[in-house]
């Protein structure tokens, strides 16, 4: 009876233990954790509708950003993103606190598209911008009938050799979504381009 009860008494342990792995893995990365803010997993996939105009509320085209899978690049772990249309890859990896874009191919160098942590404040910049997270808010999209996508941290993003003359970026990323929109405007204040998230898929596949 005493060996029963230690059987039972481990089984429960071990069940308890193996069902915390499970969740922990498929818990979401820290609020503050760039990956909380831009999810990579196998297909996972986003589909960007681009605006022009005066307003920017003129739809013109949409395109669609692909999670291939994991890769290796230069020994950093990462993910491969497909954009279909123009036939273009991208390399995104993660080193401490910042995720890294890399165009493959292109020569370029990487973008830290998202430094940690993701709060209001942090600022960072690459070779090429000045990113500034002016701070943690609602984001509401002019398509899909105004959604509202909230805990957004808008990121400002500025051209890092002449900030003052150069056109403006504003960013903003969704937990779990990641980048769900995007908004150029000139120095006058006018906006110029801007691309909204119309889907976003964990299977490959946009409806």
């Amino acid at each position: 009876m005493k060996q029963l009860s230690i059987f039972v008494l481990l089984s429960v342990v071990l069940i308890f233990l193996f069902v915390g792995c499970e969740d922990k893995s498929t818990n979401p990365p820290p609020p503050k954790d760039p990956r909380h803010y831009f999810p990579l997993n196998k297909d996972y996939g986003w589909r960007y509708i681009e605006l022009y105009g005066p307003e920017c509320d003129e739809i013109r085209d949409s395109f669609d950003l692909i999670i291939l899978g994991t890769k290796v690049r230069h020994d950093d772990v990462g993910f491969d993103r497909f954009r279909k249309d123009i036939n273009d890859t991208n390399f995104i990896y993660q080193k401490r606190d910042t995720l890294f874009l890399e165009k493959v191919w292109g020569g370029v160098p990487d973008l830290k598209i998202l430094v940690g942590p993701i709060q209001a404040g942090t600022i960072w910049n690459d070779q090429n911008f000045n990113y500034f997270i002016q701070g943690m808010e609602p984001c509401t999209l002019t398509i899909n009938d105004g959604q509202i996508y909230k805990g957004c941290a808008k990121i400002l993003k500025t051209n890092r050799y002449n900030p003052t003359t150069r056109n403006r970026v504003y960013e903003w990323w969704a937990p779990q979504r990641g980048e769900v929109k995007e908004i150029e405007v000139d120095t006058l204040g006018i906006c110029r381009y801007a691309k909204e998230l119309r889907y976003m898929t964990q299977s490959g596949e946009f409806p």
